[in-house]
Order: structure tokens, then C-alpha cells, then sequence
């Protein structure tokens, strides 16, 4: 009796296959993490600012000089109106006069951005590099 012989193939594995059901379970790893992420924070309580007193309209020294821009574009030194020209030349001089001068600037709910960056050009220009906005807005910014 004759016996038949069958051919026997040598296992494969397919290696795309493979490759799909890694990339499964990987992106289902991933979605399962990221809704197991709780957003976790600390309360933090954020400093209020103190607004600067109005100084009087001579330069102080030790004191920061408080130029103002109001909405129509004029600015102010110390509340006193002054000219763009005026200002340069009166920032030229706090420079000289002070040791360690300093700048704040506040404007008016709607003034001008520009205006500010003018002041910070001619403040950086004159030598005074410490110049600092006053976040609260003013709603006047003219002499009382």
C-alpha cells in the first residue's frame, strides 16, 4: 500500500497584518490615556497692581516720571501737557539728573498704542532703559 506524502508548507507570518493590529492597539493606548488625563491646576492668586501715586512736576530723583498719552494723542508729564519735542528734551534731562531714572507709562481707556512705543524709542534713545507701563486705565489722564 502506497502512502500519500503531503507537501508541507513552512509557516509564514505576514508581517502587514502584523503592523495593522500594532497600530490598533496603539492608537486605542493613546485615546484611552489621554481621557484618563484629568486637568489637574493650582490655584494661583495673581498680585493686583498698585497704581503710582500722581507725583508733582518736578522730576524727583528717586522718583519715576509719569508719562500719560490720552485718547486724542496729547501725552503728559507728571499731568503737566506737554509736545512730543518737550518730552524728548525732558527726557534727555530726567536722564542726566537722575542716577537711576525711570519711566511709567499710562494712558487712557482707548489711547493710542503707537504713542506708547514712541516714548519707549525716545526713552531707550536718551539712555533710560527702565521703562514700565501701568496696566490700569485711566479715565482721565488730564490735570484735575
Amino acid at each position: 500500500m502506497k502512502v500519500k506524502q503531503t507537501v508541507r508548507k513552512k509557516a509564514r507570518i505576514e508581517i502587514i497584518p502584523l503592523i495593522d493590529v500594532i497600530m490598533f492597539l496603539m492608537a486605542a493606548f493613546v485615546l484611552v490615556m489621554l481621557t484618563m488625563n484629568k486637568n489637574k491646576h493650582i490655584q494661583v492668586e495673581l498680585p493686583v497692581p498698585n497704581p503710582i501715586q500722581a507725583l508733582p512736576n518736578e522730576v524727583q530723583p528717586d522718583k519715576p516720571v509719569i508719562v500719560s498719552i490720552d485718547t486724542a494723542g496729547d501725552y503728559f508729564w507728571n499731568k503737566e501737557r506737554v509736545s512730543i519735542d518737550d518730552l524728548i528734551v525732558r527726557l534727555k534731562g530726567h536722564k542726566v539728573q537722575s542716577a537711576d531714572p525711570k519711566v511709567v507709562i499710562e494712558g487712557e481707556a482707548g489711547a493710542q498704542f503707537g504713542k506708547a512705543i514712541i516714548v519707549i524709542d525716545e526713552a531707550r534713545s536718551a539712555g533710560i532703559n527702565k521703562v514700565t507701563f501701568d496696566p490700569m486705565a485711566k479715565n482721565s489722564v488730564r490735570q484735575q
